[in-house]
């Protein structure tokens, strides 16, 4: 039987359609005289929504069909984005040689520092993906840092991790813990040993961070 992790990564490896909300909670009132008061309720959680690959045999597909039944909606997994078609996303801009350490924590914000040094200007750039922790958060910098190694790098949401010295992981090598919150049944089309899988809709993925 495939384990919880391979079940949900399967899923996101053939994935035809993805989407990824980072974006907080917001609260909106708006005056008769159209003027807008907006205040941040947080919640700054990962959410993926998956669309799940049809035509795939039952063959191929059965260990995992198994696997994701027995899960439902109530077992977290690691996902990732470490699958050929998604270097683009998962990339990671910046020129530091790893291992990299993370510290200097204070609310959305951390310094990086490359072990092996620079091959460029930046340690992070806007848009990568770091992860502080083996098993910890996963954050977006928000934009580019000073240049030099041991820049103060800014985050996309409060950092959930004590002030402390992690390891920092980035682009292909973060891994996000989630539950899947809506889990989409699957039918089977006869074709004999060709038998395929369809899904009735998408898988939708939250962060766990309890």
């Amino acid at each position: 039987m495939a384990t919880a992790n391979e079940a949900f990564q399967w899923i996101v490896d053939s994935a035809t359609g993805l989407s990824i909300d980072g974006r907080g909670v917001v609260a909106q009132t708006s005056t008769r005289e159209n003027v807008i008061r907006t205040v941040s309720r947080g919640g700054r959680v990962w959410k993926f929504t998956i669309t799940p690959s049809p035509g795939k045999t039952y063959a191929e597909s059965r260990p995992y069909l198994a696997k994701l039944d027995q899960m439902d909606r109530i077992t977290i997994a690691q996902i990732n984005f470490n699958h050929t078609g998604f270097e683009v996303i998962n990339q990671y801009l910046g020129s530091g040689g790893g291992p990299f350490t993370i510290a200097g924590i204070s609310g959305t914000t951390c310094t990086v520092t490359a072990a092996a040094g620079l091959g460029g200007s930046y340690v992070a750039r806007a848009g990568d993906w770091l992860q502080i922790g083996a098993a910890g958060s996963v954050y977006q910098v928000v934009q580019d840092p000073a240049t030099g190694n041991g820049a103060t790098v800014t985050l996309n949401r409060p950092i959930d991790e004590a002030v402390g010295s992690y390891t920092g992981l980035f682009g292909p090598n973060v891994n996000w813990n989630v539950i899947c919150v809506e889990r989409p049944t699957w039918s089977l089309v006869p074709a004999g040993n060709n038998m395929l899988v369809n899904w009735s809709g998408d898988f939708v993925f939250y962060e766990d961070r309890t």
